[in-house]
């Protein structure tokens, strides 16, 4: 493996928030400063090619990340380990991906992808529609937001479950809560599940395994 070198910078991370920093939307900024994709982004990157990221941190010293990616060409998958709790690699599904948010269809799309899946993404439901029917025997699974611009996920599934009947749809919203009343029942008509954003990519990954492969939950 080669590995990019790094510099130290920033003020460092505390210990307690090592765990969570590879999971999407995880940030200690405020909501007017980062989102918190960025590392899950870079993180996805790297595992499509089959590489790794390492860090290194000292609180009031500074952080360094270093990225190691092969020398050459592996001629095919990487091993991995896997843990018990770990969500399933898929095997080329074709996952569609919708939501009006860049970040989102970037760091989802990069979280899929460098776990074994294929994927379109689209920015509404007027898109994904365009999309689906090249490709609509193809799709596996069908991962929209709830409220977007030109046509919304519910608008969208329905749609789509008239062009195949029996699609497996997969809803997520961040209006769970108080701005959306039980989303579980009100997506059950058209979604065979729901995800609550923001999530980790495990979620994300265990959730899809679930609905493509039965896959247990965790």
């Amino acid at each position: 493996m080669d590995c990019a070198a790094g510099a130290r910078y920033g003020g460092g991370i505390p210990p307690e928030n090592l765990g969570p920093i590879w999971d999407p939307f995880f940030t200690t900024k405020t909501a007017d400063k980062g989102t918190g994709l960025e590392l899950a982004t870079v993180l996805g990157i790297v595992k499509t090619h089959h590489g790794f990221v390492t860090v290194e941190t000292e609180v009031g010293q500074g952080t360094t990340f270093r990225v190691y990616l092969p020398a050459t060409d592996p001629g095919g998958p990487v091993a991995t380990d896997r843990t018990e709790n770990s969500p399933a690699r898929g095997s080329g599904e074709l996952i569609l991906l919708v939501d009006d948010e860049e970040t989102i269809r970037s760091v989802g799309g990069a979280i899929l992808t460098a776990n074994g899946y294929s994927v379109l993404t689209a920015s509404d439901g007027t898109e994904a529609i365009a999309l689906f029917t090249s490709r609509a025997q193809e799709v596996a699974l069908v991962i929209t937001d709830l409220d977007m611009p030109n046509l919304d996920g519910p608008g969208l599934a329905r749609v789509l479950h008239r062009l195949r009947p029996g699609l497996k749809i997969l809803a997520m919203s961040g209006l769970a809560g108080d701005r959306l009343k039980n989303p579980e029942k009100r997506t059950a008509e058209f979604a065979a599940d729901f995800i609550e954003k923001p999530f980790t990519a495990t979620r994300m990954l265990n959730m899809v395994g679930h609905l493509l492969h039965g896959d247990p939950m965790p």
